[in-house]
């Protein structure tokens, strides 16, 4: 009886080794590789989609440790180089907050006043009883914790701490009080920002009702005991591009026993 030569071929390989009839080659099909890749692409982009949130926290954590380092450093120096008794005499007898007069703010030059990395401060301040008297008990200061703002390298910076005139404030539901000032186009005032108002209480933006309208909760405020705002800026001028026309204020604290 004859024998074909893959028969005999057949017939000399060990079973083991011959291929299973029915049962397909190892690997994957294009199917199964489609599904895979794109349970890949889907996480890879999950994974992703979380870094700039990450980036985003850290800048936001390094601000906030260089804004409370900042301000713990201005009220070492104010309590500790402190102002004058004498160069206070200048300043007005009301109990409204108003800007250090000439000669005690010429001890506070720029260069003293620089903080952690972008950060400055600005003093202002407010005599607690109405009247000339200089006694240093009679003063409460307030600093503004700012960020100086940089674009391409340079400093953007004019008037950081200009005070925004109020026509009136009014009582309006839920406890707020609403806020109407003159704005221009070198302030922007969001939501979030902290402002001091005349009478030396420190406010967050609860929300914007219209471009010269603020809204904030302060309870116990009498409607038009408030004169006029200060808001940090970090520069002036119509001509400047709107990223420019920021409010940086981080920080508004308060501080004493700084008179001599």
């Amino acid at each position: 009886m004859s024998m074909n030569i893959s028969q005999i071929i057949d017939d000399q390989v060990s079973p083991a080794a011959r291929p299973l009839r029915g049962i397909r080659a190892g690997g994957f099909t294009l199917m199964e590789t489609l599904v895979a890749l794109g349970v890949f692409v889907i996480g890879f982009t999950a994974v992703a989609s979380l870094l700039p949130v990450g980036t985003v926290l850290q800048r936001n954590a390094i601000t906030d440790v260089q804004t409370h380092t900042t301000a713990q450093a201005a009220i070492n120096l104010l309590q500790g180089r402190g102002v004058a008794e004498a160069d206070l005499a200048t300043a007005a007898p009301h109990t409204r907050v108003q800007a250090l007069p000439g000669p005690a703010m010429n001890r506070w030059p720029t260069n003293l006043r620089r903080g952690e990395s972008r950060m400055f401060w600005y003093p202002l301040i407010r005599r607690n009883q109405a009247g000339a008297d200089t006694d240093p008990s009679q003063w409460t200061g307030y600093v503004f914790i700012l960020e100086r703002h940089m674009r391409d390298g340079t400093e953007v910076m004019s008037t950081p701490v200009p005070v925004v005139q109020l026509n009136a404030s009014a009582a309006a539901d839920g406890g707020e009080v609403i806020f109407n000032y003159t704005p221009n186009a070198a302030v922007t005032i969001r939501v979030g920002d902290p402002f001091l108002d005349s009478t030396g209480r420190i406010h967050r933006v609860a929300r914007i009702i219209e471009p010269n309208r603020l809204a904030v909760v302060s309870p116990g405020m009498v409607p038009g005991e408030v004169s006029a705002i200060w808001v940090g800026r970090a520069a002036v001028g119509s001509s400047l591009r709107p990223e420019d026309r920021v409010t940086m204020t981080r920080r508004i604290v308060t501080v004493s026993n700084f008179v001599r």
